[in-house]
């Protein structure tokens, strides 16, 4: 992800493998589009 701005959505953001890849894109300073069915997953 070097020297350009990234967007990525990320199904099933809240729980899980979506999860952990949200963090992983956020680590590497991607702008991000989350989709879940809930909060609680």
């Amino acid at each position: 992800m070097k020297d350009q701005p990234k967007v990525v959505v990320i199904t099933g953001a809240s729980a899980g493998v979506g999860r952990a890849t949200v963090r992983e894109f956020a680590k590497r300073g991607a702008h991000i589009g989350l989709i879940a069915r809930g909060r609680d997953g």
